[in-house]
């Protein structure tokens, strides 16, 4: 009998817990926040533990928003303009042979992504 023939299973069954578990805690976690919010408390203790909820608060800018922002105000040097590649106008040049994939081959990162998924053989019959 080789390790494989014992890791599969055991990988496979605790993952599968895994899956099942994670499924359970998050519907937990939503509805003791939702409770906890409901009652207007933020902590909570029972058989040993304590929950804690906290709010905090992430502001996200909306760049074109901004931008315009920045533009209406009328001050230099805040807004740069930025290179980038349109991957559709070089696709097009690439399938039209006006580049060749070779000449571009340096400014190419190869990544190798190693992915392992276990599942149950189909039963027949």
């Amino acid at each position: 009998m080789s390790k494989l023939d014992e890791l599969i299973p055991l990988y496979y069954e605790h993952n599968e817990l895994v899956k099942k578990h994670k499924k359970v805690a998050d519907k937990a976690n939503k509805e003791i926040k939702k409770i906890m919010a409901e009652q207007g408390i933020t902590e909570f203790a029972t058989h040993g533990l304590v929950a804690k909820v906290s709010v905090s608060e992430r502001v996200d800018l909306m760049e074109d928003v901004l931008i315009e922002k920045i533009k209406e105000l009328g001050i230099k040097g805040i807004i740069k303009t930025r290179e980038y590649i349109d991957m559709d106008a070089l696709e097009t040049a690439l399938y039209n042979g006006l580049i060749s994939p070779v000449a571009l081959a340096q400014a190419q990162i190869k990544k190798e992504v190693v992915t392992l998924r276990i599942r149950q053989e189909k039963k027949v019959g």
